[in-house]
This record gives structure tokens, sequence and C-alpha cells, in this order.
């Protein structure tokens, strides 16, 4: 409907970054969530999620009139979304990787007009899962003081679901306080999932006020109230209403990558209203997949964790190297002997420990 067409209307990221708050102002971490630190996609969990919460409500009135009787008339829906995204997003993945190599010039448009057809598809079935209201029920704010507390919402998804769905990766948790708390990084988590709730209770509250943090935080502990008000700060990502309409504010690749570009624009503006602050922005960017890819390279140091096959095919198919993040050389700014002039890196990740010793080094060195 044309209503609904007007709700769905993509738009620019939430906001332009602030100006950094942590000490070490000119570096910032910026994390994807989905299969970067959550070991699954959590996507396919969203419908369960609203079923829970919609069935908590405890309305009778408003359960019958549900569109969806139950989890599996949910499921079912959900369903048809998924497999109508995987044979439109199989299609067009094929249509590039098999598409003349040497048929443009400017690489770098070459990427970014493949990635953009992806995401095309993401935002299409997008508008879709929002009219089937698929999503309808997924909590949209939180209250420190009821139920709907972002201690309650964690607690409740984690008995929910069982061991290993909601699960983030080996020493990703113990890697980001480190990074917050001891380095003083500026933190930003720039997510094209639907669900905020589900990234701040799942991510940043276990980040926030897990045990490890009194060991390394040496200023005080942020209360569930300035939680409250800098959680859309932190967490860049698509946001799902009450009636499962979602707004696409971060689509895909492209929006990933113009976030990343916000960050070193506003440090500029800052650097040029303070002239005590001279120090270059630096960013450095985690992902997983080929929604990352334009944000990797946008980044100074752009870091791949996982074993995407189709960001090798994607790197392969646009010349991006893919090198071991092993072989960046921290006092050199990246270079190594094997990188060549100009040439397109994207670092390659075996583990959270590793990157987080590369952020302490790195930290140190930008200081």
């Amino acid at each position: 409907s044309s209503t609904s067409n007007a709700r769905m209307q993509t738009s620019a990221p939430i906001s332009t970054p602030n100006p950094p708050h942590n000490n070490n102002n000119n570096l910032w971490l910026v994390v994807d969530f989905d299969g970067t630190c959550s070991v699954k996609d959590t996507t396919p969990l969203l419908p369960r999620i609203a079923q829970l919460f919609y069935d908590a409500d405890g309305d009778e009135e408003r359960a019958m009139n549900s569109k969806y009787r139950d989890i599996n008339d949910r499921m079912k829906q959900w369903n048809m979304h998924e497999s109508e995204y995987f044979e439109l997003y199989k299609k067009v993945q094929t249509q590039i990787f098999e598409g003349d190599q040497d048929d443009n010039d400017d690489q770098g448009m070459n990427l970014e007009l493949a990635l953009q057809k992806l995401d095309d598809i993401s935002t299409t079935i997008t508008h879709e899962v929002s009219e089937s209201q698929v999503l309808k029920g997924i909590p949209t704010t939180y209250n420190d003081e009821d139920e709907n507390s972002l201690s309650s919402i964690h607690q409740t998804l984690n008995d929910y679901f069982s061991q290993g769905e909601l699960d983030l990766q080996d020493d990703c948790l113990n890697v980001l306080q480190k990074a917050v708390f001891e380095q003083k990084l500026n933190f930003r988590v720039l997510s094209i999932n639907w669900s905020p709730i589900l990234i701040a209770s799942t991510l940043l509250y276990p980040l926030y006020y897990g045990n490890t943090i009194k060991s390394c935080d040496s200023t005080k502990t942020k209360t569930p109230s300035e939680l409250l008000l800098f959680n859309d700060e932190i967490i860049q990502s698509n946001q799902v209403d009450k009636d499962g309409v979602v707004n696409l504010l971060i689509p895909g690749a492209i929006e990933k990558q113009i976030y990343i570009q916000q960050l070193f624009e506003a440090h500029n503006e800052s650097n040029d209203n303070n002239n005590n602050n001279k120090d270059e922005c630096r960013v450095v960017y985690i992902g997983d997949s080929v929604t990352d890819m334009l944000a990797m390279l946008k980044a100074n140091v752009g870091i791949l964790v996982g074993n995407s096959q189709s960001v090798r095919k994607m790197a392969k198919r646009f010349h991006v190297s893919l090198k071991p993040l092993s072989l960046y050389n921290i006092s050199n700014d990246g270079g190594c002997k094997e990188r060549e002039e100009n040439e397109k890196i994207i670092w390659v990740s075996e583990s959270w420990k590793e990157i987080g010793i590369f952020l302490e080094e790195y930290s140190r060195i930008s200081a």
C-alpha cells in the first residue's frame, strides 16, 4: 500500500557521529554484529523473539486479533520470506561472479554496484517482511524499572534460546571490554540487523555489565539510565517498530561505507573547531560478510573474521587483496613487503584473540 511504502522509505544512517568522548579520542573501533560478534546470524531468531514477547504481553483481545495464531503460523510466513531471499540472492550472486571481469576500468565502482545489487534484494524482502507483520511483537524499547528492563530482556532471551543460538564469538567480549575500558577506544556497532534491542541485550548488556568490567574499568560503570541515553549512539542499525515495520536506516554496504566516512568527517570538523587537537582520525572496522567490504576498505584497517567464501569470491572478482592480519606492520601504518602501491587490502584474522593483540598494539602506537 502507499501508506506502507511511505513508512518504509530508506533514510541515511541514524545520525552524524558525535565527537568522541573517550580518552583515545582519535581512534574508533566499529564492529558488525551478526557473524562478527555473534557466532551465528541472529536474523532467523527474530520471528521467534516476536512471538515470545507477543505471547508474554498477556492481552487476550490483542492475541485474538493477531495475524498469527502461534509460532508455527509465524515461522511459516518467515520461511517464505527467507526462501525468496536466498533464491534471489543466489541468482544475483551468480550473475556477479560470472560477469566480465574486465568490463569496467573503475574496479571500486564495480564492487559498489555489485554490493548494491545484493542490498537491493535485502531491501525488497525487508519491505515484504514489514507488510506481513511477521516481526510484530519484538521489543522496541526497554525501561529500567519494569519487566522490560534490559537485564530482564537479556535473561528472557538466554532462558528461551538453546545454548549456542545467541552465543558470542570466543574472546569477543573480553577484547571489546579491554578496547572500551582499558584502551579507551570509541566504540560503535554498525549492523543491518533489524532489532537494536537484540544487539543491546546480547552484546551491550554483557559488555557494560559483565563481571570482567570491574577489573579493567578505571572510570565508574555506566548505570542503566545512562545506557538508555547512549544506546542510540552506540548501536547504528535498522529498527523494527511495534507493528513489525522495519525502518531501514542501514540497508547495506553503501550505508556502512557512508557511516565510516562520517566518522572521519566528524573528527575533522571537531579538529577545525579545536586548534589544540590535530590528531588524525583512525578507524578499525571488523566484519564478516560482503556487506562489510566497503566499510572495511573505507576504514584505516578493515578486518575480516570468519571464513566467508562469498567475501573471498567478491574480493577475487574485484581485485581486493585478502592478507593475514599478522602481516600488518603497525609501526609503518600497514606497510609490508608484499603490499603494492594503492593496493586495496582487507586484513583477515583467525580469531578475536588475535584481533585483541592487534588492537592493544595499534591503540598504543596511535595514541
